[in-house]
């Protein structure tokens, strides 16, 4: 019986030695287009920042990422649009790895929330648009070493669970819409005196749609708003701490 709690005891410690973990920050800089058909789109310049944690099992990978991005100048289009936008992304993901040559596959599954603020000007007319929606990102990564850097390919889809438009106080119910994500992840380690440190370079691409509106009111009238859909194109610098 002590040999069999011993054993346990050993495999208990020898499994919990096998966890890592860590957390990353960084600036990201993008350009980005909207399009909710009116007469033109909208397009411009935003930044923000991407923050999260990580943990590494001998079972799998689990990853919280924030995201938060506003305009750093006037997104505009013609004839004489204008807005201010915001968004805030916050997104749990679970991955397992398997090995194909010198390819790491590691494809993932989790659980999202998006809120998308376009507020359009003049801002006295406090015309707002406040979508937020749930999602489940599916996704794939394709990591592979070269001496002491690494590069990785990341595939997202993520499809709609729930969402909705607050608009002038009014909640309404947008059609379920979807996301896609495409990055490419360059990280080389930096050995300090506090420890080791993973600097990225990360280019990406992502395309997010928010479903059309249909509501009819007392009068048997229907109003349509039309769906909006947002595409950016930049890059993250992201540094990471391994403990």
């Amino acid at each position: 019986m002590r040999i069999q709690k011993l054993l346990i005891l050993l495999f208990s410690l020898s499994t919990l030695s096998g966890y890592e973990y860590g957390i990353f920050a960084g600036p990201h800089f993008n350009y980005v287009n909207l399009d909710f058909n009116n007469p033109s789109d909208l397009d411009g310049y935003a930044g923000g920042v991407t923050t999260g944690l990580w943990l590494d099992t001998c079972y799998g990978s689990s990853k919280l990422t924030f995201e938060g991005t506003w305009n750093a100048c006037r997104i505009v289009g013609d004839p004489c649009q204008t807005s201010s936008t915001s968004e805030y992304f916050l997104q749990l993901e679970f991955t397992r790895g398997f090995y194909y040559r010198c390819v790491c596959i590691k494809p993932y599954v989790g659980f999202g929330w998006d809120r998308f603020e376009n507020v359009q000007e003049p801002r006295t007319a406090a015309l707002k648009y406040q979508y937020d929606k749930l999602f489940v990102p599916l996704g794939v990564y394709f990591k592979w070493d070269s001496c002491c850097d690494a590069y990785q390919l990341q595939f997202e889809f993520r499809p709609d669970v729930w969402s909705n438009l607050d608009l002038l106080g009014i909640d309404l119910d947008p059609d379920w819409g979807y996301g896609l994500r495409c990055q490419f992840i360059y990280t080389r380690p930096i050995q300090t005196c506090f420890g080791c440190f993973y600097f990225s370079w990360i280019p990406f691409f992502d395309w997010n749609q928010f479903g059309k509106i249909t509501e009819t009111n007392t009068s048997g009238g229907v109003l349509e708003f039309p769906d909006l859909t947002r595409w950016e194109l930049g890059l993250r610098a992201v540094l990471d701490y391994k403990f």
